[in-house]
């Protein structure tokens, strides 16, 4: 998404996919339901609850980090929001940013003198999210 503020250049926001929040929300209720059906019947063990129970504190963490998500590129710098971070990096802080394609997933980290702040394949335009950054902070592919 670009969004332009009046008097100042545009701004890219990159999410994570639209069917990917969907489904840990989908996930997220559907597992809630069966634990609360689980606990409620008396003929499931106890294994089961806490099979149930787990699922829902998986995608609880899952949902918790993806839903609220969200890397904005603007002129000055990238900012990086999520449930626990918010971190606004300028680009002349960044030292390299790194492409580690694996089976089926793709991890990019961005590197400065203090930390590094990844990101999967699992956000919306992420090769052109990698692209932008790489020419704002004037470096090259590796």
């Amino acid at each position: 998404m670009t969004t332009a503020v009046a008097g100042h250049s545009t701004a890219r926001t990159y999410r994570p996919y639209l069917a990917l929040r969907l489904a840990l929300v989908v996930a997220f209720c559907g597992w809630t339901f069966a634990a609360m059906a689980a606990v409620t019947l008396p003929e499931l063990g106890g294994w089961q609850r806490v099979m149930a129970l787990g699922f829902c504190v998986m995608f609880t963490i899952l949902g918790g980090h993806y839903l609220p998500l969200e890397i904005q590129v603007d002129d000055q710098a990238l900012t990086y929001r999520g449930f626990f971070k918010y971190h606004r990096i300028r680009f002349d802080e960044i030292l390299a940013v790194d492409v580690l394609p694996v089976p089926l997933s793709v991890f990019y980290g961005i590197r400065t003198e203090h930390m590094v702040i990844a990101f999967t394949n699992f956000i919306s335009g992420h090769r052109d999210l990698a692209e932008h950054i790489l020419r704002r902070a004037r470096l090259a592919r590796r």
